[in-house]
């Protein structure tokens, strides 16, 4: 008889000490990790391919930041006079990139499928504040579906953009 596995799974896969929450449905396996509250691994079962492979791209002058790993739905706040073009999360006098954060990680007890990831950040340049992001991720067999709050817990009205990176990486066909 086959031994039923019971998702997800908390484990540190990458031994830096905090665990990876590992999600397998029918047709989509994914790895999410508490620094950056991102998947680190979106794979489709029946190919074995991981969308998730990512590297850093070019930058606006063409060098690349080598060596530095992608997530996907990793977060990210701008100020509100920033142009996307050209966009370049290493910036750090444009963007500020939320993806070295450790964000705190519940599964959900009752629905096991859903996990809440959030994080509190404060003082952020730009004149933004401080902000509580949360973005729960509810795992389907074929899907993810992703929600995302962002609450401003400063004291005055702020204004700029918020956005999430959805890296993927396909294959040559």
């Amino acid at each position: 008889s086959s031994e039923s596995i019971s998702f997800p799974l908390s484990y540190d896969l990458d031994l830096d000490g905090r665990k990876e929450i590992i999600w397998q449905g029918k047709n989509i396996g994914s790895v999410l990790s508490a620094t950056g509250g991102a998947l680190e691994e979106l794979s489709y079962l029946p190919t074995s391919w991981n969308y998730g492979d990512t590297f850093s791209g070019l930058y606006h002058n063409g060098s690349v930041k080598k060596g530095t790993f992608q997530r996907s739905f990793n977060d990210v706040l701008l100020p509100s006079q920033h142009t996307l073009d050209p966009y370049n999360k290493y910036d750090t006098k444009q963007v500020y990139n939320c993806g070295e954060h450790i964000y705190n990680v519940q599964c959900d007890a009752v629905n096991r499928h859903e996990v809440v990831v959030s994080l509190d950040v404060e003082k952020l340049p730009f004149s933004l504040g401080s902000f509580h992001i949360e973005k729960k991720y509810s795992f389907k067999a074929n899907t993810i579906v992703v929600e995302f709050s962002l609450t401003n817990t400063g004291k005055h009205k702020k204004k700029g953009y918020f956005g999430s990176e959805l890296n993927l990486s396909f294959k040559e066909t």
